[in-house]
């Protein structure tokens, strides 16, 4: 399950019941993506991150 920091509680504490699960969603591929491409280079840092490529 996805960490509920207080940064994020934060901001799903400013949606509506139902704009919340669509921003808890965006917020975690968003994450995912970020640590994940290519572009970004967080394969250097965590050599264990599989990269994607889209």
């Amino acid at each position: 399950m996805w960490p509920r920091h207080t940064s994020n509680r934060r901001i799903l504490d400013l949606a509506t019941d139902e704009q919340r699960p669509h921003l808890d969603r965006y917020m975690k591929a968003f994450a995912f993506w970020h640590l994940r491409c290519r572009r970004y280079r967080w394969q250097d840092v965590y050599p264990g991150l599989t990269p994607i490529d889209a």
